[in-house]
């Protein structure tokens, strides 16, 4: 409460894949995620239908999914099929789907921005630049709750940098992905993002291809079809 007026609260969930690192074959990018949800918007049976989904398949309905190795059938699934991995993701890309969110990423080349300072300041601009661009949207809102789960240091000190000049109140709290599907909803976000650069450049691997071929299509077109699409779709407000 605010002068006895309830703030509205904006919750923002952020994941990100790679490393500071320089340049590798095997990490030629960075990538920072960001999920935007107005509290006011309830999700709930969105969640209900995604946490049926997990126990329907021999989940816990807080179990959570992580993209990357499943579809890479590694961590906790190296021993699931695709079938089963395949319906795990298909719950969190239609949970994100149906979900009233905004969403953007950011994708740093390393091979252009190969210090870690370099990759630092490149985000900090593009993220401030976005946040610029959506003012009018962020305006509505009395307060912003940061949620991360502290996994790489740069990118909190990052959050503390872009979100404490901003003129709303803002909070941050560390979290467990199992505690919110919208982190996992950000760990969706980075995987296209990746997937679509790779899909652009004809670079997909052999388990990303296994994974994303249908009888019907191929991967890239599947991926292109059902999925990348959303990139897009949860970028307007």
């Amino acid at each position: 409460m605010h002068g006895g007026v309830k703030l509205r609260e904006l919750s923002v969930f952020v994941d990100e894949s790679g490393d500071f690192g320089p340049f590798a074959p095997h990490s030629p990018y960075y990538i920072l995620g960001l999920v935007l949800h107005d509290q006011g918007e309830s999700i709930e049976s969105e969640l209900q239908q995604i946490h049926y989904v997990l126990e329907q398949h021999g989940w816990s309905g807080c179990h959570s999914i992580h993209t990357a190795p499943l579809i890479r059938r590694e961590s906790d699934y190296r021993f699931v099929d695709k079938k089963e991995r395949w319906a795990l993701f298909s719950a969190l890309a239609t949970f994100t789907r149906n979900s009233e969110i905004l969403w953007n990423s950011f994708l740093v080349e390393k091979s252009r921005n190969g210090s870690a300072d370099q990759i630092y300041r490149e985000l900090n601009n593009r993220v401030e630049d976005w946040l610029g661009e959506i003012g009018e949207y962020l305006r509505q809102f009395g307060r912003i709750i940061v949620y991360y789960d502290g996994g790489q240091a740069e990118i909190s000190a990052l959050l503390q940098a872009i979100f404490e000049k901003m003129p709303i109140e803002t909070q941050f709290r560390k979290v467990k992905p199992a505690d919110y599907s919208l982190f996992q909803s950000a760990d969706l976000l980075c995987t296209l993002t990746l997937l679509a650069e790779k899909v652009s450049r004809n670079h997909l691997s052999k388990s990303e291809e296994d994974f994303f071929r249908t009888p019907k299509f191929p991967a890239h077109r599947n991926l292109r079809k059902n999925f990348l699409k959303l990139l897009k779709q949860k970028q307007r407000w």
